[in-house]
Formats: structure tokens, sequence, C-alpha cells
């Protein structure tokens, strides 16, 4: 919660307090005019990614947040960073309008970011959790399927992105995830599965502490 909230009164600086990874800045690409999806877990912290961008005016960066789960957060960063407001973007769902909305930013060539580990507090409409079960850490884990299909939906870049406490300093570590990611109809959820099955490989190599959670 404090780089979060450093990152956004500008006191951690790039080069300094927060270091890009080997291949990091790279896959980044902030030349590439297109929009992207900027896919993030609980294993670091987005925020700090978010803010460094606008800070060092790289590239707007969107968030979306569950606003069942992040009124306290939104409370707190309000508070002592009354900015941090600006690109959050709220929703209780992913369905049609958050789709709109968003691929309206990444026309506008803004990135979006969104974690692939959070687990709806409440099931879907039909009582469905929407998830799909992956290896992770020694034992099945449930993802949402929801960040995976809309990427697929928006068609745009897809990168994972991570902000991780190394000896002091904030190391940003970021990979091409798919460009696009493609759930082809016939195949649809072998490929989702896929994805999912890769995403979680990709976290628990960086040492992921916990498992996605209910929160």
């Amino acid at each position: 919660m404090l780089d979060k909230i450093a990152s956004w009164r500008g006191e951690l600086q790039l080069g300094r307090d927060v270091l890009f990874a080997p291949g990091a800045e790279a896959a980044l690409n902030v030349s590439d005019p297109r929009g992207k999806l900027l896919l993030a877990s609980h294993l670091g912290d987005v925020e700090v990614c978010r803010a460094l961008a606008k800070i060092q005016g790289y590239k707007t960066i969107n968030a979306l947040v569950f606003s069942e789960n992040a009124q306290r957060f939104k409370q707190i960063m309000q508070e002592m960073a009354p900015q941090a407001g600006i690109n959050l973007l709220p929703v209780t769902d992913i369905g049609p309008e958050t789709a709109i909305l968003l691929k309206e930013k990444l026309d506008n060539g803004e990135w979006v970011a969104i974690v692939g580990d959070r687990i709806a507090v409440n099931p879907q409409r039909g009582g469905d959790w929407r998830v799909c079960w992956s290896p992770f850490m020694g034992q099945p884990a449930p993802f949402p399927q929801g960040p995976f299909i809309l990427a697929s939906i928006l068609r745009c870049p897809v990168n994972l992105i991570f902000a991780l406490r190394q000896h002091g300093k904030l190391h940003i570590h970021c990979e091409t995830f798919a460009d696009p990611l493609l759930l082809p109809r016939g195949e649809r959820q072998q490929a989702l599965q896929n994805a999912i099955d890769h995403y979680a490989a990709r976290l628990e190599t960086l040492r992921a502490p916990v498992a996605p959670r209910l929160v």
C-alpha cells in the first residue's frame, strides 16, 4: 500500500527506486501507438506500474477494478493520493458495456490493466463461478475466465506485467503474452485453458507467494 501511495505522489523515481527487469522495457514497447492490455496479478503492484507510467509520461494506463473488492483501497488512495482515481475503472462484472468502454480506451492508444488471478466475490448470473483450474504451487487453483475472454474479444496485444520488490527496489517485469489472444470457436475451451495454464506457470516462475484468493 505504501508503494502505491508513494508512486502516485511522485516519490518513487524510475532508475532510483524502480528498475526494469531485463527485457521488460522492450516488451512494453511504448513507441507502439496501439493500445494494449496489461495482464497483472497480486504478485506485485499494478498500481505502481500505472502510476509510474503516468508520471513518466509513457502512456495512460487504466486499471480495471472490481468495485465490491476495492472500496477500502479506493478510500485510502482518495485521501492520501487523490489523483489515483483518475484512471480507475470500477466494474461489478465484465459485460458488453465494459468491453465497449475498454475498446474505446484501446482505440485511443491507451493501455488497460486487469489482474488475471482475482476470483469474483459472488458467482456470475446463474450461479456460475466461471473459473478454470490450473496447476499452481503444487496443487490445482482456480483462475477467472473473464480477463482472458475479455482479452480475446478486444483483439489487442496482451502483456504480462508485475512489479516485485527485490533488494529494496521495485523491479518491473513485463513480457509478451499474446498478440492477440485467440480463442477459436471450435477449440475455445481448450485454448482458454491453455492461456490460463500459461499465465499460472509464469506466476509460479516468479515465485508467487499465495494462490489466487477470494477477496
